[in-house]
């Protein structure tokens, strides 16, 4: 299937022959280039989520403990905690994953969705990314304040809220139902809405794996987003349903949160102070 080039500068030359060199490794097959960038996302969740595993076990380096929102859970994680995780998160990605790749892969191609060898622009690219990032929020804010009606949160949703106390791979620790309707969709919706090339979908989804992995690793750190709106979510089983706020803010749902100290502690941290050090506890001494 051939690209449709776009207006304006194009990505860079380099990318450009990167990418033209891996379609024809693909045989200029896009079912096979889009099988195999789907290795990527799911190999930014596992680093990732290897890398916080060492610190949530071992509870080293000690230094990283500080950045715990909350503070008053046990770290290390039981390794058998994280094993449960594992498992479930495993059979999501591998199983799931595979079973929408091939559910949605001919709804992609009828959106206009290609791995050709034309990049879009950057000007395109900016414009698909707003519309990601927005129908991210609203499709996720509805399927996910849907999911914690009765019904389906007793059956569904509350898998997932086992953690009270988040961790990066209980970001995949959901039932299947909750992985398609309140993960897939949500997240490639805007793909889908505007025919976008596969270069851009898999920078997204990688974007994806990185977010919700940072918004349930329990810890806020310094120079990344801050995660107390979702553990928040968690702590609290209410509120804060959207990913960005902006639908919460338009429906009024984040108001415990926006009175909690958790509140104004959501910042990104910019310095190697916690956020627990530069928004005290009430009454706490802490400097």
């Amino acid at each position: 299937m051939a690209a449709q080039a776009g207006n304006g500068s194009s990505v860079g030359l380099d990318v450009t022959g990167i990418w033209a060199a891996f379609y024809r490794w693909c045989d200029e097959d896009d079912y096979t280039a889009f099988t195999a960038v789907g290795v990527l996302p799911f190999a930014t969740f596992w680093v990732l989520n290897g890398l916080l595993a060492i610190l949530e076990i071992t509870a080293t380096p000690e230094v990283l403990l500080k950045y715990k929102i909350q503070a008053a859970k046990p770290i290390p994680i039981p390794p058998s905690r994280l094993l449960k995780c594992f498992a479930v998160a495993m059979f999501n990605i591998v199983v799931m994953g595979v079973a929408v790749n091939a559910l949605l892969y001919p709804v992609l191609l009828w959106r206009g969705c290609n791995a050709g060898y034309t990049l879009p622009t950057v000007t395109t690219a900016i414009g698909h990314v707003l519309v990601f990032l927005l129908l991210k929020e609203v499709l996720f804010y509805y399927t996910h304040r849907f999911l914690h009606t009765p019904f389906f949160y007793k059956h569904v949703h509350k898998i997932h809220h086992e953690f009270q106390t988040p961790n990066g791979l209980s970001s995949m620790y959901v039932h299947p139902f909750e992985f398609f309707l309140s993960g897939s969709i949500p997240t490639l919706g805007g793909p889908l809405l505007m025919g976008s090339h596969l270069s851009l979908i898999m920078i997204w989804m990688m974007w994806a794996m990185f977010n919700t992995t940072i918004e349930h690793c329990g810890f806020h750190f310094p120079f990344v987003q801050s995660s107390e709106r979702h553990d928040y979510h968690h702590a609290k089983f209410v509120g804060n349903y959207g990913v960005y706020g902006l639908m919460d803010w338009i429906h009024g749902t984040d108001a415990p949160f926006r009175k909690s100290v958790e509140y104004k502690r959501h910042f990104p941290i910019t310095s190697l102070q916690s956020a627990r050090q530069l928004v005290p506890d009430k009454g706490s001494k802490m400097h």
